[in-house]
């Protein structure tokens, strides 16, 4: 049973690091949206590429009116930012559900 729970906290750790990864990719859009950032720079076509399919469905909730190449504040972006985490914990506790650590026997 000692190996369930390395799996648990393996998947742990990695549904963490994968969160913070993602969560500063989304910061970077957010800001790079902010200053105008031009969307035919390499980098920047990245992380607007990379944080698209996670920002496409909250794009409708707050009202947007902007171009491309606008400074804009993306308020969708930082819901993004606050939203995702909530489901990565989740994960996070699913999968402490699927994998319990193992009790320490004396």
């Amino acid at each position: 049973m000692q190996r369930r729970g390395n799996i648990g906290e393996m998947l742990k750790n990695w549904i963490l690091y994968l969160l913070f990864v993602f969560e500063i990719i989304l910061v970077l859009r957010f800001f790079l949206r902010l200053v105008g950032a031009n969307p035919d720079n390499t980098i920047t076509n990245a992380i607007y590429s990379v944080t698209k399919p996670a920002i496409t469905p909250l794009i409708g909730i707050f009202p947007t009116d902007f171009q491309a190449r606008d400074p804009t504040f993306e308020l969708f972006t930082l819901f993004a930012i606050l939203i995702y985490p909530f489901i990565g914990f989740a994960l996070i506790q699913l999968v402490q559900l699927l994998f319990p650590k193992p009790s320490a026997r004396y």
